[in-house]
């Protein structure tokens, strides 16, 4: 089985700012779409805004307002509850960001990291918790006169946003089993549960789901990639690590759109047109050769390019497959889901 390297923490100082790209509003289309909308509803109430009383046409301070604003208590409720449907309509139904054909590796990439500066961001509270649920299903053939084993697991992780209460991990499967595990948190600057070292000092920064501090630019998550764990090759170190964060930890629109645009500078990567994940979702994949005979394949959504999953195969039988059911999530406090 393959473990998902976590980069240890470098420290720095936090990067301010977010990235304007990820800011959301009212497009000038959408603006004077809105507006067009408004005059033809108010038209459409003024004629019954004739047979309102003439104190209804003076707005505050004795002001005369034109006649064809001037309507009824009842109308104007119902005009206003109409415009704000009119308004969640027209910024929520916005155009689809524009996505190149996904017949590239640096296509498909830059249609995640656009994907990901158009969500909102909404930065937790230390006290929250980022919740992510995946499953993992994984296959070993009979070999040397072991026999087959397959398994098929939903991990749920509870993992601090500041880092200053211990994680929460449950795993549940094969069948009806569910095991507890705790991970350690930064709690009052030591480490808990403590591990080999009894009264080890920490930061909670160590520990955190929320780290607004890495980089959101290209340049700077790709020297950040570089310094993650490697027990193979350079780019799927990187790869493996950038992984890890997109799956693991609340980054903001522009850190996902980083760690993107920054694996796409990875060599030797190609695409695989058609991939299933685990869970019967149908999307494109990126795919590395961390070594001979094997492929590990991050699978995307071919619609809205979110990150589905990952599998990784041997040429020959056997695979250890990754899919998100839930993306990483905040929620106040353990064992809460969303």
């Amino acid at each position: 089985m393959s473990s998902i390297k976590r980069p240890a923490e470098t420290g720095g100082a936090p990067v301010p700012g977010a990235d304007p790209a990820a800011a959301g509003g009212v497009s000038g289309f959408e603006a004077r779409l809105l507006a067009e909308l408004q005059m033809v509803v108010t038209e459409r109430v003024a004629a019954a805004g004739q047979e309102a009383s003439p104190r209804a046409g003076r707005g505050p301070a004795g002001r005369v307002w034109p006649r064809r604003l001037a309507v009824t208590g009842a109308l104007s409720a119902a005009l206003a509850a109409g415009l704000a449907v009119t308004l969640i309509v027209t910024s929520t139904g916005a155009p689809s960001p524009h996505f190149a054909p996904a017949t590239t590796v640096a296509a498909v990439l830059d249609n995640a990291a656009i994907a990901a500066q158009r969500e909102s961001a909404a930065a937790p509270r230390p006290g929250q918790f980022i919740y992510t649920k995946s499953i993992l299903a994984v296959y070993q053939p009979r070999h040397h006169g072991y026999p087959a084993d397959r398994v098929r697991q939903s991990i749920e992780t509870w993992t601090s946003a500041g880092g200053i209460h211990p994680a929460l991990i449950l795993t549940t499967g094969p069948g009806t089993k569910t095991a507890r595990a705790s991970e350690s948190g930064c709690v009052h600057g030591f480490v808990y549960p403590a591990g080999v070292l009894k009264h080890q000092r920490c930061k909670a920064r160590q520990y955190a789901g929320y780290r607004p501090w890495l980089p959101t630019t290209t340049a700077g998550m790709r020297a950040y990639l570089n310094t993650g764990p490697r027990d193979g090759s350079h780019a799927q170190s990187m790869i493996e690590t950038g992984f890890y964060l997109l799956t693991g930890v609340d980054l903001t629109p522009a850190q996902q759109a980083a760690v993107y645009r920054a694996l796409a500078t990875v060599p030797g990567l190609t695409v695989v047109p058609r991939v299933t994940d685990i869970l019967g979702r149908t999307g494109v994949g990126i795919r590395s050769r961390p070594g001979p005979g094997m492929s590990w394949t991050a699978i995307f959504d071919r619609t809205t390019f979110k990150l589905l999953g990952a599998d990784i195969e041997p040429t020959g039988p056997g695979y250890d497959r990754n899919a998100m059911a839930v993306q990483p999530t905040v929620v106040n406090k353990v064992g809460q889901r969303p």
